[in-house]
C-alpha cells in the first residue's frame, strides 16, 4: 500500500493574504481613507519576514494509566491535530515514538501509521527497567523544522524485583521534609503586554513561590517615596494574582509580602518612558465578540502621532487578522472588536507592530469557548462478571475517535497529569513550567486562573519560524526502500524492479536508475514482515539476479539523548503527591511473565504439567522450544500415516483456524476465528518456520510430512507485534530455515523487514497475583479501549470484563471530525441497579 504525499504550507503566501480583512471597529478621534490603509497593510504584509501560514502540528499521548511494572507494556493512543484549528490532522502518516531511560538516553524508536488524525499501539517495557520515571515522546519529521514542538510524557516505572516494596518512586522521595534546602520566598511580576508605562494604569500579574511549590500570600504595594500603600496584593491556589498600579513619573515601588512570619521586600521593576500597551477589555457584554484596549501615554504619541501600527491576530506567527491603526496625539486609547468565532480555540496573541515590521508589545489570552458536556455516559446493564455502558453525544452530529481507560476508582497507578483539553489548548504555548495543567480546568475560577496562567507563563516569543534561508524538512509518508541491483547484464535500462508484499498489499514496479539503483518510497510497510524483489525485462518475464538493499528507512533520526526542556507534571498546590508501595495495608502485585507462568498452577486454565509435557516432547524430538509459544500454544504432532496430507488439507481440519484459496496450489491464507485484530484490518496469522518469519508460498507445495510438528497460538499472545492476528509455527525436520528464503521461483529473494510500522497487539491485562482485595484495587486495570468510534445522536455500547472490581473509574479522551474536545473522567459502581 502506498501513502500519499502532502505538503504543509508556505511562509504567508499570496493567498493567506488575500484572506486578511477588516471585520472590525476602530475607535479614534480620527477619521482615515480605507485606501490608504489597504495600500499600507499591502505593504506591511509584503515586507513581513515572521507571519506565516505554515500547518504546525500538535500531539497528545493518552495511556491506559500512569504508572507501570517493568515487564509490562505501555498501551497508548496517540491523537494528532492541525495547531490552527485543533482539527485532526489528515496529512500526517508517520508518527515516531520514541522512549527514552531515566537519564533520558533513546530505549527504542517505533513508526506508528496515523489515520485521520489518530494511532495507537503499545511499548514493551524491559523486565530489566530500573524503577524511575521514564519518557515517551510523539514527533514527525515535519515537526522537526520546529524544535521544541514534540510532545513529552512521563510515566513511572516499578521493577518488582529490584525495588524495596517501602520505596517511593517520585523524584527526592528519600528526603526527609528536614532535610530539604529552603529556598528564599520568590516573587516575579509579568506586566500586560510585557511592558510597564510611566503615567497610566497597568495591570501587573505576578507568581509567588517557596521553594519552587506555588504558596497562597498577603501582601500590599509600596509607593517608595511615600510609603503610602496603592494597591493591595493576594495570590491564589496556585500561587499567581494580579493587582493594577497608577505609576507616576519618577516614582518607584516595592512589594511587602508576609509569609510564615517573616517579611519579604521586592521592588517591582522600572515604568518606561514610552510604550504601547493591548489588553482585553473585560467589561465587553456581547458574548459573540471580544474587545480589545490599546492604549498609550501623552509622552509616546508626542514622537508617534499619525503614524501606523497594525495589531495582528496570531498564535506562533499563523496570523488570522490584521487591524491597522493610525496613532492620534489627541487620543490615549484605541479599541476594537473581534468576533469569538474568529479566534484560534485556546491560547491566542495580539501583537503590535510598528511600521518597520518591528514587534513592539504583545499581549496573550485564552479564548474561553463556551464549553458544552459533550458526552453523556451511562452505565445501563451490569451482569455477574461484567458490565455495560451507554456513550452518548449530545448535541453534536459529528462523529468522534475515543480512547478509553478503565481502572478501579481507588486506583494508585493513574496520575491525572494532562489531558487532550490541556495538551491542545493550553500545553503547546506555554513556557515549560511544573504546573499540572488539569487543575486548571478543575478549578471553580476556571476563566481567571487561566488568563492569570496565560499572563505568567506564556512563551514571550511567539515567532519562532522564520522565513528563508532555514529550508525546510518536507513531511514523510510511510517507508523508502533503495538498493542496487546486481546483474552481469550490461545494459539495463529497459529492465524494471518489481516490490511485492501480499501481507502488506503491494505490487509495484519501478524503472532503474543509474548505477543500476532502485528505489521505492511511500511505502505502507508493517515491520516484522515480508515483501520480495525481482527483476523484470522487457517482456516482463523474471530474471535471475541478486539485489543490494538499504536498510528499510525514513529521514526521521531520533535524538539519542532527549535534550528538550520539559515540565515535569505535580499538582499545582505546595503539596507534591507521592505514588507510593505502602505494604502497611495492602502488598504490591507479582507480576507474571512467561517465566513465572510455567511455575504456577492453573493460570489461563492450565497447569504446570501440561507445559512440561509439551517442553519434554518437544526436546525428545530435537525441536528447542520457541519463544513463540510461550506456554500459549497448541501443539500436533505430525503423524507417520499423515505423510502424504498437503499442509492445506491438514491446516483445513485444525479447530480454532480457517484456511482459505481460490488455488491451494498458488497460495492460500491462514487466519483465526476471533475477528478482526492486525494492523490492516485482518485476521491472517502470521507463519513461521523454524521460528523465523515466513509466508504460506513456503507451504504451497509442500506435504505434512516436511514437518515434525505444528504450534498453533491464537491468541498471538507472547509473540509481540507480529502475533496480532495469531501465530502459527512449522518445525521442518532438520529445524533449519534462512531468513531470506527463494519459495516458488527461486529468481524472486523474499526479504525481512528491519524496519516499518509497528502494528498494535490485542489489549491483555497483564497475569497478575494479589495479596488482597485493596492491593487489586489499588494496583488492578480492568481495560483500554483505544479506537472507540461513536456516533451522534445514538447509544454507542461499550461492554467489559469488571475483572472482580466493585468500582470503575473510566477515563475517556478524544476529538471529533471539526476539533471539538472531549475530556471526561466518570465513576461507577460495578452493582447492579
Amino acid at each position: 500500500m502506498l501513502l500519499k504525499s502532502y505538503s504543509k504550507g508556505t511562509q504567508l503566501s499570496k493567498s493567506l493574504k488575500a484572506l486578511f480583512f477588516f471585520a472590525v471597529i476602530i475607535f479614534t478621534t480620527n477619521s482615515f481613507c480605507q485606501k490608504k490603509i489597504s495600500s499600507t497593510t499591502e505593504d506591511f504584509l509584503s515586507k513581513n519576514s515572521l507571519l506565516h501560514d505554515l500547518q504546525l502540528e500538535k500531539f497528545f499521548l493518552h495511556t491506559n494509566k500512569t504508572v507501570y511494572y517493568a515487564g509490562e507494556k505501555v498501551w497508548f493512543k496517540a491523537y494528532v491535530a492541525n495547531d490552527a484549528d485543533n482539527k485532526p490532522s489528515l496529512e500526517t502518516t508517520n508518527l515516531h515514538v520514541n522512549f527514552y531511560n531515566i537519564e533520558k538516553t533513546l530505549i527504542s524508536n517505533q513508526l506508528f501509521l496515523v489515520e485521520d488524525g489518530s494511532t495507537h499501539g503499545d511499548i514493551d517495557l524491559p523486565k530489566e527497567l530500573q524503577t524511575g520515571k521514564y519518557y515517551i515522546e510523539l514527533t514527525t519529521q515535519w515537526n522537526q523544522n520546529f524544535n521544541d514542538n514534540s510532545s513529552i510524557t512521563s510515566i513511572e516505572v516499578i521493577n518488582l524485583v529490584k525495588q524495596n516494596t517501602n520505596e517511593s518512586i517520585s523524584d527526592n522521595s528519600n528526603q526527609s521534609e528536614t532535610s530539604i534546602k529552603k529556598e528564599p520566598l520568590k516573587i516575579e511580576f509579568y506586566p500586560e503586554s510585557s511592558i510597564l508605562l510611566e503615567d497610566i494604569i497597568n495591570s501587573i500579574s505576578f507568581t509567588v513561590k517557596a521553594n519552587s511549590n506555588p504558596i497562597r500570600i498577603t501582601g500590599d504595594i509600596i509607593d517608595n517615596t511615600t510609603g503610602i500603600v496603592v494597591s493591595k496584593i493576594e495570590s491564589n491556589n496556585f500561587g499567581m494574582g494580579s493587582f493594577k498600579l497608577y505609576y507616576r513619573p519618577n516614582r518607584s515601588y516595592s512589594a511587602k509580602i508576609n509569609y510564615r512570619n517573616k517579611e519579604t521586600i521586592v521592588t517591582l521593576p522600572k515604568a518606561a518612558l514610552n510604550g504601547i500597551i493591548v489588553k482585553k477589555n473585560i467589561h465587553q457584554k456581547n458574548n459573540s465578540l471580544t474587545s480589545f484596549i490599546i492604549k498609550t501615554n501623552k509622552n509616546t504619541l508626542k514622537s508617534n502621532n499619525k503614524k501606523d501600527v497594525f495589531a495582528v491576530l496570531n498564535r506562533n506567527g499563523n496570523a488570522k487578522n490584521i487591524i491597522p491603526i493610525q496613532l492620534n496625539r489627541k487620543a490615549l486609547n484605541y479599541s476594537f472588536n473581534l468576533l469569538k468565532s474568529d479566534l484560534f480555540k485556546g491560547v491566542n496573541t495580539i501583537t503590535l507592530f510598528n511600521k518597520f515590521n518591528e514587534p513592539i508589545s504583545e499581549y496573550s489570552f485564552f479564548n474561553h469557548l463556551n464549553k458544552q458536556d459533550l458526552l453523556n455516559v451511562e452505565k445501563i446493564d451490569v451482569e455477574k462478571d461484567s458490565m455495560t455502558l451507554s456513550f452518548n453525544l449530545k448535541n453534536n452530529h459529528l462523529k468522534s475517535n475515543l480512547s478509553v481507560s478503565l481502572l478501579p476508582t481507588y486506583t494508585k497507578i493513574y496520575n491525572n497529569q494532562s489531558s487532550i483539553e490541556t495538551s491542545f489548548l493550553l500545553a503547546p504555548y506555554l513556557e515549560k513550567g511544573f504546573l499540572n495543567l488539569t487543575d486548571f480546568f478543575e478549578s471553580n475560577t476556571i476563566e481567571k486562573d487561566i488568563d492569570l496562567l496565560i499572563k505568567t507563563n506564556v512563551r514571550k516569543n511567539s515567532f519562532r519560524y522564520k522565513k528563508e534561508p532555514k529550508k525546510f524538512l518536507l513531511p514523510e509518508n510511510g517507508i523508502t526502500i533503495k538498493g542496487n541491483v546486481s546483474s552481469n547484464i550490461k545494459d539495463l535500462t529497459n529492465y524494471k524492479v518489481m516490490l511485492s508484499s501480499e501481507e502488506n498489499n503491494i505490487l509495484l514496479i519501478d524503472s532503474i536508475g543509474a548505477s543500476n539503483s532502485f528505489s521505492f518510497s511511500n511505502l505502507l510497510l508493517k515491520h516484522p514482515s515480508n515483501y520480495k524483489l525481482a527483476l523484470l525485462n522487457q517482456q516482463g518475464k523474471i530474471i535471475k539476479t541478486g539485489f543490494k538493499i538499504s536498510q528499510e528507512k525514513t529521514q526521521y533520526k531520533p535524538n539519542k539523548l532527549l535534550k528538550k526542556k520539559f515540565a515535569i507534571l505535580n499538582k499545582a498546590n505546595a503539596t507534591k503527591e507521592k505514588v507510593i508501595l505502602d505494604t502497611s495495608d495492602s502488598s504490591p502485585p507479582l507480576l507474571i511473565d512467561d517465566s513465572t507462568l510455567l511455575d504456577v498452577v492453573n493460570i489461563k486454565g492450565r497447569n504446570k504439567n501440561s507445559y512440561q509435557k509439551k517442553e519434554e516432547l518437544l526436546e525428545k524430538m530435537g525441536i528447542k522450544k520457541s519463544v513463540l509459544d510461550g506456554g500459549f500454544s497448541n501443539l500436533f504432532i505430525v503423524k507417520e500415516n499423515q505423510a502424504l496430507v498437503s499442509v492445506y488439507d491438514y491446516l483445513y481440519r485444525i479447530p480454532g483456524i480457517k484456511v482459505f484459496s481460490q488455488n491451494p496450489n498458488i497460495n492460500f491464507t491462514i487466519t483465526t476465528t476471533r475477528g478482526k485484530s492486525s494492523f490492516l484490518g485482518n485476521n491472517n496469522m502470521s507463519v513461521y518456520v523454524d521460528g523465523v518469519l515466513s509466508d504460506t508460498e513456503y507451504l504451497v507445495s509442500r506435504n505434512i510430512s516436511d514437518f515434525t510438528a505444528i504450534s498453533v497460538n491464537s491468541s498471538g499472545a507472547g509473540a509481540g507485534v507480529t502475533g496480532a492476528g495469531g501465530v502459527i509455527n512449522f518445525y521442518t525436520k532438520d529445524g533449519k530455515f534462512s531468513k531470506y528464503k527463494s519459495v516458488t521461483n527461486t529468481d524472486i529473494l523474499i526479504s525481512e523487514t528491519e524496519f516499518g510500522f509497528s502494528s498494535s497487539s490485542n489489549y491483555e491485562n497483564n497475569q497478575m497475583i494479589f495479596a488482597n482485595k485493596l492491593s487489586k484495587e489499588y494496583y488492578g486495570t480492568i481495560g483500554w479501549v483505544p479506537n472507540f468510534v461513536t456516533k451522534p445522536n445514538a447509544p454507542n455500547i461499550l461492554k467489559f470484563n469488571k475483572n472482580g472490581h466493585k468500582n470503575v473509574k473510566v477515563i475517556i479522551n478524544g476529538m471529533d471530525t471539526e476539533g471539538n474536545l472531549i475530556f471526561k473522567v466518570v465513576n461507577f459502581d460495578t452493582k447492579a441497579d
